[in-house]
């Protein structure tokens, strides 16, 4: 199956917001996010293989990379190693075609569970920083700002033997945007922007951010 199908009332009991009933053959189908989005199977080696030819399809179109959405649900995220495991066979894929590929993961956690993804992926989003970040601006202290980025890296080094970019950032469309968050306050967002563009890391910066959208 592409798709992760089952029968089991039991396992649909455990889990029912993401089991989906289809009606027509009478069985569940998973779905992390809605009925409208069914979860792709990635232990059937078909659905890797599909999946490896579409990324190495757009890469040969040019593509220099990729942003992966929700990359700690690949399986469910209590599952790290079969996460990891799936993500390192999809990085060095990607790398036949161009050694230098850039992959950025959206593993939306706890700076331990993010270093868990950095080997395998190369990049993430350093949620916990964009926190820091803003927490400190809005209430005009540091709060051990600097500690606190000293400690992200050196679990992040540790994970990834010093071998990966953290992908900085302050928000991203999930989340309310910077000048929201600081209810219009103009020299707090630009002293939020400096520290995002001096401190290490690749500063990624969300559509609208730029002109301070709210």
């Amino acid at each position: 199956h592409y798709y992760v199908w089952t029968t089991d009332t039991k396992v649909v009991n455990r889990d029912s917001r993401h089991w989906h009933y289809a009606s027509s053959i009478g069985e569940w189908y998973y779905g992390f996010f809605s009925s409208h989005m069914p979860d792709l199977n990635y232990d059937n080696p078909a659905v890797r293989k599909a999946v490896i030819s579409i990324g190495q399809y757009w890469l040969k179109m040019g593509v220099d990379g990729f942003r992966l959405d929700a990359a700690k649900l690949i399986y469910p995220s209590n599952e790290v190693a079969k996460n990891v495991q799936w993500w390192t066979q999809f990085r060095r894929a990607m790398q036949k075609v161009n050694p230098r590929v850039y992959l950025v993961g959206e593993v939306w956690d706890k700076t331990p569970y993010i270093a868990s993804y950095m080997k395998a992926l190369g990049s993430c989003f350093d949620f916990p920083l964009s926190g820091a970040i803003i927490n400190s601006v809005r209430s005009g202290k540091s709060h051990s700002l600097v500690s606190h980025l000293m400690r992200i890296r050196q679990t992040y080094n540790k994970a990834a033997d010093g071998k990966y970019i953290d992908a900085i950032f302050l928000t991203n469309h999930d989340m309310e945007r910077l000048m929201s968050q600081l209810k219009g306050n103009v020299g707090k967002a630009r002293i939020a922007v400096s520290l995002l563009l001096t401190f290490p890391g690749s500063p990624f910066i969300s559509y609208g951010e730029e002109i301070g959208m709210k």
